[in-house]
């Protein structure tokens, strides 16, 4: 049957056996198909069944802080993940081009990243690897003509130059230019040169998010919130009739997600990928590290959490509807989803 698929939106029990009744005489009569509102409202019925507590307002309103949390957290092990894939920083030939485009007639004393990973963690917060260098400008001591020179070039080659700040009188402004393309971040900031002979400018590339990663990332974080609702149906189907066990995990579940606040807001920055300024120079996912500067208070998260599955996990089920012989076809006919 076409449409027997839906029915695994409902929870085990005498109501699924039900509908599934009624969907096969539909079947019988000719009428085999749902529609795209049929389904839907199946959906709809089904998934509100799986979470039990029929007389509970909030169950829904919490089944989905749990399941954009969920999702959250599986896009983000998704989308680290998905960099292993990505494509390695310029070497040899590439990176002295780059250095050519960037400082053209200067030499460029470049530098990686310790790790070869991805992403690294740098004073608590996790970074995009990345490469350095340094050069001197040929306009000696004028960093902001160097820089007005700069950006023709590199829009000559493809680069989008994002912002041109030029340096100022105070101390703590200095010229810098901001530029990317379809695979790279380009950061060319002015650095003090100790003998003060010539302008030196610091140069930083790390990668763009590719868009396969993106929309990985996003189909990810759909699974993880149907995941996070499917299992937030079940811890509470289990303590639905056990008022301790309700108090204990809901408790501990609370606390689990008030310690993950501050990793999930920096979660925000990820939805300027709509407008395509997310830049994984800070992941979207950072908060979540466990060397990182929440490390801690995601630790402890994990360890809450755990204890509110453990304590729906030793709940036996609560009472549902029993699997009995079906009911008669004319009562079935008039039941809703």
């Amino acid at each position: 049957m076409r449409n027997r698929f839906v029915l695994a939106a409902y929870p085990q029990g005498a109501r699924r056996a039900e509908i599934e009744d009624l969907l096969l005489m539909a079947a019988a009569d000719g009428h085999g198909s749902l529609g795209v509102g049929g389904v839907l409202n199946l959906l709809r019925h089904g998934l509100r069944a799986r979470l039990g507590r029929a007389g509970s307002a909030g169950v829904v309103a919490l089944a989905m802080i749990v399941s954009v949390i969920a999702g959250f957290l599986v896009a983000s092990a998704a989308n680290r993940l998905a960099w292993e894939g990505a494509t390695d920083l310029p070497r040899g030939a590439a990176r002295s081009a780059l250095g050519e485009l960037a400082a053209p007639g200067r030499p460029v004393r470049w530098s990686d990243d310790v790790s070869n990973a991805p992403f690294t963690v740098v004073d608590g917060q996790a970074r995009a690897r990345r490469i350095s260098g340094t050069a001197g400008t040929p306009e000696a001591g004028d960093v902001d003509r160097y820089l007005a020179g700069l950006a023709p070039r590199l829009q000559a080659q493809g680069w989008h130059i994002e912002d041109i700040s030029p340096t100022g009188a105070a101390d703590d402004k200095t010229g810098a230019l901001f530029a990317r393309d379809a695979h790279l971040v380009l950061r060319i900031e002015d650095v003090p040169d100790p003998t003060g002979r010539q302008g030196m400018v610091s140069i930083q590339v790390y990668h763009t998010e590719p868009p396969w990663i993106s929309v990985l990332t996003f189909v990810a974080g759909l699974l993880g919130a149907l995941l996070g609702w499917l299992f937030f149906g079940w811890a509470s189907r289990r303590t639905e009739h056990r008022r301790a066990a309700t108090t204990a995990a809901g408790l501990s579940a609370g606390l689990g997600l008030a310690l993950l606040a501050p990793a999930l807001s920096l979660g925000l920055i990820f939805l300027n990928v709509l407008t395509g300024d997310y830049l994984p120079e800070v992941p979207f996912w950072g908060g979540l590290v466990p060397a990182g500067e929440f490390g801690g208070l995601v630790i402890l998260s994990g360890a809450a959490l755990g204890t509110a599955v453990l304590i729906a996990a030793w709940c036996r089920p609560g009472r549902s509807d029993r699997v009995g012989s079906p009911a008669p076809a004319h009562t079935r006919s008039s039941s809703r989803p």
